[in-house]
């Protein structure tokens, strides 16, 4: 049995982008790595069959099916998920699934990891899951930057070396559905252009402070900020901290500590984490 753990990933803001080559689509954008995320556990089995059972009864499992038959055509697997954060709240589930599972079958199957990160990236986006979360879990760095679309030998992710340190994350209402925005023709180009805005903002002066700066106004003016989000980010802001929405969902993650923000919001879902440059991890345990 192989063991992975994968970082979560914030999406911060983005600028989608299109390829006739999925591994050159995705988006442009910053992000954060999570120190809590995905850890998965891969045993091979006779025939080929695909068994997936997750901690939380949530996930997609036919992003997971995806990643794994595109390094593995024909072989049968059982998998054993644990989710460390929510799913469908902006925090890079899906693609951290997608990474931990495709690294498993990379050694099993005795592949590289390259190949197990293409094969989550193409996953988590023709799956409907992020579309620049696999390139952020890929950069070795707390506030990953990418700046071209898609992974290599397309994407390029930069570290402008942005100490984001301690945050604490909430969930202030059901789950987006990414799908569904990204097809909305006139939310898709206010986003597209927004995100473009943003990108070349934060290019211009990278650091902490504007990183939640250009990401809220991204969200205002992309028009994909919920109530319960914009009530949040003024209540924390009003308290003098930083807060802003993680993309895409009913989330935001601020430099509040927890009990602060326990004090603003009340008893909605919350977690401490942090930052981390930290890899994806591979481990055989049995």
């Amino acid at each position: 049995m192989i063991s992975a753990f994968c970082p979560g990933h914030i999406t911060c803001f983005f600028q989608p982008i299109t390829s006739l080559d999925p591994l050159g689509a995705g988006s442009r954008g910053a992000g954060i790595r999570l120190s809590l995320g995905t850890t998965v556990e891969v045993a091979p089995v006779q025939g080929n069959d695909i068994a997936t059972k997750v901690n939380d009864g949530t996930g997609s499992d036919s992003i997971i099916r995806r990643a794994v038959r595109a390094i593995d055509p024909i072989g049968g697997y059982e998998i054993d998920v644990k989710h460390g954060l929510p799913v469908g709240q902006g925090f890079g589930m899906s693609a951290a699934d997608a990474v931990a599972v495709s690294l498993c079958v990379c050694r099993i199957t005795g592949k590289n990891r390259s190949e197990g990160y293409r094969a989550a990236h193409v996953a988590d986006l023709l799956g409907g899951g992020g579309r620049g979360d696999v390139a952020g879990i890929m950069g070795k760095c707390q506030q990953p930057v990418r700046t071209v679309a898609g992974i290599p030998p397309f994407g390029k992710v930069e570290d402008f070396h942005v100490n984001v340190g301690k945050l604490t994350l909430a969930v202030l209402a059901p789950p987006m559905n990414t799908s569904d925005i990204l097809s909305d023709r006139e939310k898709y180009i206010d986003i597209r252009n927004a995100g473009s805005e943003a990108m070349d903002g934060f290019l211009r002066e990278p650091s902490l402070e504007r990183l939640f700066e250009i990401s809220n106004e991204f969200s205002e003016k992309a028009r994909i900020r919920s109530p319960e989000v914009d009530l949040a980010i003024r209540e924390l802001e009003d308290r003098g901290f930083m807060a802003s929405m993680c993309m895409l969902g009913n989330s935001i993650f601020t430099n509040a500590p927890m009990a602060e923000t326990r004090s603003a919001l009340g008893g909605v879902w919350m977690v401490s984490c942090s930052a981390t440059s930290d890899e994806a991890s591979v481990t055989r345990t049995k």
